[in-house]
């Protein structure tokens, strides 16, 4: 389509043949309290992640050069 016959069918629109809709939030923004929640949650996590675990007894130690 060319612009003028673009604006052509911009010009025509009609405003009033539009629906009346409601807009309803969704997704709505967490809480400062939330936020504070997941930070302590992800530090305790974090924390986990950095204790050494202890090998079950019948684990065996490998190396990729040794396959």
């Amino acid at each position: 389509m060319s612009d003028k016959s673009n604006m052509a069918e911009i010009e025509k629109f009609e405003k009033s043949k539009l629906k009346k809709t409601g807009t309803q939030e969704k997704n709505t923004l967490p809480s400062k309290d939330t936020i504070e929640q997941e930070k302590l949650a992800g530090r305790s996590r974090q924390d986990a992640l950095c204790i050494p675990q202890v090998l079950p007894s019948n684990f065996t130690s490998f190396s990729c050069l040794t396959l």
